[in-house]
């Protein structure tokens, strides 16, 4: 569990830094510098192209500033959010307070970055169809060959799982306006498994393209369908393992007592022994209790 954990913190690091710092500062996609920037990294240093068409980084400008800031820059916000809600050192720092409010921003930025995917969905910015000329990996050709669902898989599968990220959102935020929250920590642990896997899939993804030009050789690497086939795949299994992880880590007791009702607990005790104070007070100025010298 405490693995796990430390995963999620180094997820939501990783994603911070992805948006705002490091290569790619997807905030920044939209800013002609910044994209420029990219072009040239791309054409000057073999090792980018190697991994990854530049469409791949640079997509989103089609649309301008749009996608940054409804998908990008609150998916950032989401992910450093994360590991604060589901840590048990870091809720009992926030207290009962501090961790609905970070949930709710948490959740807003949910919402929002959701409302930047469904403009990217509406404008066809997926991989596949945009940066590997209709290649979405062996898998998928071999499911969409037999012509079994109405829908490409790919196109299917992340629609799926937006969807659960959704549903996940929604019942993490139900079940604590209930006080359900046992309820409530399974479901926003569920959330965040439906969403950070992001954070893994963008380092694999370079990693399976790194040996396939190491077994291929760096040019017989550089095809559309070689890169389909890392993207995908990387998809495939970092999604898998966060969605199972995410549901062994919901399925298992709470490490502590989730922070709202501690606090409710704590508002009690403090309450009882404030009014035990002032009783022992009162009996003081009337002369009914002399205390110990």
């Amino acid at each position: 569990e405490k693995l796990l954990l430390q995963s999620v913190g180094a997820s939501g690091i990783f994603m911070f830094f992805w948006v705002f710092v490091l290569f790619p500062g997807s905030a920044y996609t939209g800013f002609e510098g910044h994209d420029s920037f990219i072009q040239w990294m791309f054409e000057k240093i073999p090792l980018f192209g190697l991994v990854a068409p530049v469409s791949l980084i640079t997509k989103y400008n089609e649309l301008g500033h749009i996608p940054a800031f409804t998908h990008a820059v609150p998916g950032a916000l989401w992910s450093v959010l994360a590991p604060l809600q589901l840590f048990p050192e870091a809720r009992a720092r926030l207290g009962g307070k501090g961790h609905a409010v970070a949930g709710r921003v948490m959740l807003s930025a949910a919402a929002l970055l959701m409302l930047g995917y469904f403009i990217i969905d509406a404008n066809g910015l997926y991989s596949d169809t945009h940066d590997f000329d209709g290649h979405g990996g062996g898998i998928a050709a071999w499911v969409d060959g037999l012509h079994l669902l109405p829908l490409p898989v790919n196109l299917l599968g992340v629609r799926m799982l937006a969807g659960y990220f959704i549903a996940s959102g929604v019942a993490t935020f139900a079940f604590a306006r209930r006080g359900e929250f046992v309820r409530h920590r399974r479901w926003a642990v569920r959330h965040v498994g439906a969403g950070l896997w992001v954070s893994a899939q963008r380092p694999v993804y370079v990693l399976v393209r790194l040996a396939h030009a190491a077994i291929m050789g760096t040019q017989t690497s550089i095809t559309t369908t070689s890169e389909a086939d890392a993207f995908y795949y990387a998809t495939y299994t970092t999604t898998l393992v966060y969605l199972f992880a995410a549901e062994w880590l919901a399925r298992r007791p709470a490490s502590v007592v989730i922070p709202i009702v501690a606090m409710k607990s704590s508002t009690v005790a403090e309450k009882r022994s404030r009014e035990k104070r002032e009783a022992e007070a009162e009996k003081l100025r009337n002369g009914a209790l002399v205390p110990d010298d």
